[in-house]
């Protein structure tokens, strides 16, 4: 790319895969040399990149899939994933493997994901190894309602042993009625066990 001197307009989907602290810059070293970007697609993984960047990658982005990928703004903070989907208009499909060691989630971030009508436009949303400070009472709340998008919750193991009660307990609530007017939710708790999981699990493939 260094001995190229012609710029870029890339059109559909973005992949950049790299194993942890491989390449993480493998991204921003690219954009310099990109003249317009009208992708569809977004797929990273392992990158650290700029909240402007990020913004001149997603104006048109339908489907999105960050594994363990940081977005920062210009002071170094990491930007939350809220303001992420901010910046995603055009957004139908959602996955996201939060960092734990540098985490896009915050206190509040699903109840701004609430606020914002990008959130709603998504079929399909899938949030993996998230922390305890997931606000998971306004989730509850919100998924007893949800007619519209199919959501996958998976909480990492450091989550506390009252953070799982409180998950199972939701989920045997799921799995106990005998009608759903809602989609049920597909939530990994990390000491599910296989009964609670395969039947939670029926129920969200089945809706």
């Amino acid at each position: 790319m260094a001995n190229v001197s012609s710029k870029f307009w890339i059109t559909d989907t973005i992949n950049i895969y790299d194993e942890i602290d491989v390449a993480p810059n493998r991204l921003s070293s690219i954009i310099p040399k990109v003249y317009q970007a009208n992708i569809t697609k977004l797929n990273l993984k392992n990158q650290i990149i700029s909240y402007s960047d990020f913004l001149f990658l997603s104006s048109n982005v339908e489907n999105i899939d960050m594994f363990c990928t940081t977005v920062k703004a210009g002071n170094d903070s990491i930007v939350p994933l809220e303001k992420l989907v901010n910046g995603l208009p055009k957004i139908k499909s959602l996955w996201f493997f939060d960092n734990s060691s540098a985490s896009s989630i915050t206190t509040t971030t699903f109840k701004k994901l609430l606020e914002n009508p990008h959130f709603f436009k998504c079929a399909e949303i899938v949030m993996q190894n998230l922390p305890e400070k997931f606000d998971i009472e306004t989730f509850f709340s919100y998924a007893k309602k949800n007619q519209t998008t199919k959501i996958f919750l998976h909480f990492n193991d450091s989550t506390s042993e009252a953070y799982k009660t409180r998950l199972e307990t939701f989920i045997d609530l799921v799995v106990a009625s005998q009608t759903h007017n809602y989609l049920p939710p597909l939530i990994h708790s990390p000491r599910i066990d296989d009964e609670r999981w395969q039947k939670i699990t029926s129920l969200y493939h089945t809706y």
